[in-house]
């Protein structure tokens, strides 16, 4: 009969060394000849838990999330480390809710927080750290929703997370600097991006690539905080091989691209994208920016075939984004733009046209711009009066509405 104590004190060396696969099956076996009530029966389903998401394949991070629940349930009243059980509960819970992107997934995430949130006293030390998961959670939901109150809140949550003493405002700091990113606070930003990367010792690899991402946000022209974006993302990649630290790779080298005109940036650009979704199982946030950077080369280049690897990596990054989100009309208009690249007009207006009706306020202004420059080049080419009167309207609407301005989507 197997030893559970054994069988998990293998796992456990075998994540540590990281040999996920071997410390699943060591540590599945510990939790299945530990009865309920065991003492050690919750140690060994958070341990479960943990390697669960280091392996993060398939299903696992949906696994994890019930084998924490079950290790938080299994946890008898008064036990110190049900608090850590409880954080790595929502902690796994958020990771999921970003693996797919469901609204549902991000509902229970936010839902777990707040719940254990209500059970963390004052002066409970992993209290900051809850408040930082919260704040990130309800960032995310305004990325679905476009709901400035919720964009506030968060940044209300982390202020109040980050004035916490204690051994988590750094954490706190990084997640406040990604939400000024996303409310477009760019310089503010940076300076806690920065703070926060100071008070960590050493940071983590996520603060590096968060600092690359605040400085594309503060604009694609500058070409010192392109040099630096490219540095921050390289850092990360170097530490950790992550699809997102390769696509903010990307991203950069193609930004810089696009300032410099040196094709070896597009080059290795491209290459970096098809290394952040080898594999199969990036998410739909990579898909879109490595769809983007490979249309970019294939425009340059004028080779179709790596046009239409773009157009595939575009079209899954929308089909896996929530139907009727803005955050999928956003994704609709990168996918515009590689189609009107290619050449498929009328598939980048239709595509354009559907999107506007559920942009967020602030995309409405670039997608109609990009149905007019659509709209326009179709004209040239067919002579069809319909699409020279729409492109005319349409650039009279962005002009008169200043909260709409011109900008093309990445």
């Amino acid at each position: 009969m197997t030893d559970p104590a054994e069988a998990a004190a293998r796992g456990l060396e075998a994540l540590h060394a990281g040999r996920t696969v071997e410390a699943v099956f060591n540590l599945t076996l510990a939790v299945d000849v530990t009865p309920e009530g065991h003492p050690a029966r919750p140690s060994r389903l958070s341990n479960l838990a943990a390697a669960l998401f280091a392996r993060n394949e398939g299903t696992d991070l949906a696994d994890a999330r019930q084998m924490f629940q079950a290790a938080v349930s299994a946890s008898p009243p008064g036990d110190p480390s049900r608090s850590a059980y409880v954080t790595n509960l929502v902690t796994v819970s958020t990771r999921l809710a970003d693996a797919t992107g469901a609204e549902d997934d991000l509902a229970q995430a936010i839902d777990a927080i707040e719940r254990h949130l209500s059970e963390t006293s004052v002066d409970d030390p992993q209290r900051p750290r809850r408040l930082a998961l919260l704040g990130a959670g309800i960032r995310r939901r305004f990325g679905m929703t476009t709901d400035r109150a919720d964009l506030e809140q968060a940044m209300t949550v982390l202020r109040e997370a980050a004035a916490i003493e204690g051994p988590f405002p750094a954490a706190a700091l990084a997640e406040l600097g990604n939400t000024l990113v996303v409310a477009g606070q760019a310089d503010a930003a940076i300076l806690i991006l920065q703070q926060a990367i100071e008070l960590a010792s050493p940071p983590p690899t996520s603060y590096r690539a968060n600092l690359g991402s605040a400085l594309l946000a503060r604009g694609r022209d500058r070409l010192s905080d392109l040099d630096t974006a490219v540095a921050e993302f390289e850092t990360a990649v170097d530490a950790t091989f992550n699809s997102l630290f390769l696509a903010g790779l990307a991203d950069a080298l193609h930004a810089r691209f696009e300032v410099t005109g040196q094709f070896e940036d597009l080059v290795r650009g491209s290459e970096v994208a098809r290394q952040a979704v080898a594999g199969g199982t990036a998410p739909a946030q990579v898909l879109a920016v490595a769809g983007s950077v490979l249309s970019a080369f294939a425009t340059f280049t004028g080779t179709t075939a790596v046009s239409e690897e773009a157009l595939g990596l575009l079209r899954t990054a929308v089909s896996q984004t929530p139907a009727g989100s803005a955050l999928q009309a956003r994704r609709m208009a990168q996918l515009a733009s590689a189609l009107h690249r290619h050449g498929d007009l009328d598939a980048a207006i239709t595509l354009l046209r559907t999107a506007e009706t559920h942009a967020a306020p602030e995309d409405v202004g670039m997608i109609r711009n990009n149905i007019a420059v659509a709209a326009t080049r179709l004209a040239e080419r067919t002579g069809d009066r319909e699409h020279i009167d729409e492109a005319v309207r349409l650039t009279a609407a962005v002009a008169a509405d200043s909260d709409f301005p011109a900008r093309a989507a990445a």
